[in-house]
């Protein structure tokens, strides 16, 4: 593509004019930036493992390939709030183990977050923390009817005796997200194939609001800001944590849909841009997912298509299979890209991009792994 011919043409420019000092005046000085770090999970061989970066604006390189409680088998539940994570992995008697991680305060594990009480037939559905609690969302078949019975566990994540606490509820729990110092829960009837949002105080207690959202929910998510977006195929609606008072609807152009209910894997950044692997448009790409970035300030997707700002030639060369993560480098202003490659198993890069109105591509770096998660501390 022209804009990797013209990077070349002015290093070599470059060198010729370091050779040659008295033809003409020095070059400027590279701007590198500053100096930061990159935490990335990665998944290989049935591990999640982590590949620590240090990098600037122009270069970046390897710090380590292990951090804290990591390797660790792919859990079956994950959940990121800004820079933390936590997962939960089935253990082989069906009990839960739950790992919690941030890359400044470092790591907490629960062993085995049901004690004594293993059971195979409990279902864990859905995973979610706040700097204080953890919970967990499960179900467990009702006795002697058709039919489950729903859970939230919660607990502190704060050291000394675990004490955990459980809420029951009557709607099957699909989603976890701590927003305001509450548990909100992305609850499905399946009566009424409807939607509701509910409201629990902390660590226990029985939900204290209950808010209809209807039916074709996608997901929930919490905003830089704390507040609630709950994604529908065609549009989308913000709400106040506190009150659950709609601070924003907005609906979607046909054909112009933003698809971030659709992603496994996003990322609200502090300026409020939400990053994500979108699903292609069709006839867009040959590509599954491409990177996306809603602006919510101005209601429009940004969709990187790789053809965009990549050759042909440099696609296949870096193996681009699929984007499987999307961050943003806010110290240098870069767009991080993370995907897997296309033929390779358990094989995936890291691409780094300038982003709108001028993408422009930076550099491409091999990763021993898919990357699952994008973490610029």
């Amino acid at each position: 593509m022209n804009t990797e011919r013209l990077a070349v043409w002015l290093l070599g420019l470059l060198l010729w004019s370091c050779s040659n000092p008295e033809d003409g005046p020095m070059p400027l000085p590279v701007d590198e930036g500053v100096t930061t770090q990159y935490s990335i999970i990665v998944s290989k061989d049935g591990e999640w493992k982590h590949s620590g970066l240090e990098a600037n604006a122009i270069s970046l390189h390897t710090i380590s390939e292990s951090h804290m409680f990591l390797p660790l088998a792919i859990p079956d539940l994950s959940y990121r709030d800004t820079n933390s994570l936590s997962f939960l992995r089935r253990l082989p008697d069906c009990g839960a183990e739950v790992h919690y991680w941030d890359p400044v305060t470092g790591s907490r594990a629960w062993e085995d977050v049901f004690g004594n009480a293993p059971s195979c037939e409990r279902q864990y559905l859905a995973i979610a923390h706040s700097r204080d609690s953890m919970s967990v969302a499960y179900s467990m078949p009702d006795a002697g009817m058709k039919g489950a019975l729903y859970y939230v566990r919660t607990w502190s994540v704060a050291g000394g005796n675990t004490s955990y606490q459980d809420t029951s509820l009557e709607k099957e729990p699909q989603q976890l997200v701590w927003a305001a110092n509450r548990l909100f829960v992305l609850a499905y009837d399946p009566a009424t194939g409807k939607n509701s949002l509910l409201a629990l105080p902390g660590h226990n207690g029985e939900p204290e609001t209950e808010l209809d959202l209807g039916q074709e929910v996608l997901k929930v998510l919490k905003t830089s800001s704390g507040q609630l977006l709950v994604s529908y195929r065609t549009r989308h609606l913000v709400l106040d944590a506190h009150s659950l008072d709609a601070v924003s609807r907005v609906s979607y152009t046909a054909g112009k849909e933003p698809y971030f209910g659709d992603s496994d894997n996003d990322y609200f950044a502090p300026s409020g841009l939400l990053y994500y692997a979108m699903p292609s448009p069709a006839g867009g790409t040959a590509i599954a997912h491409i990177p996306g970035v809603y602006d919510f300030s101005k209601y429009t997707a940004y969709l990187y298509y790789y053809e965009n700002f990549l050759s042909a030639e440099r696609i296949a060369q870096y193996g681009i299979g699929d984007t499987r993560s999307v961050a943003f480098d806010p110290h240098n202003g870069l767009l991080l890209i993370g995907y897997q490659k296309s033929g390779a198993d358990g094989k995936g890069g890291l691409l780094r991009i300038k982003p709108v109105p001028d993408p422009e591509f930076i550099d491409q770096t091999d990763l021993d792994g898919i990357p699952e998660y994008l973490i610029v501390q």
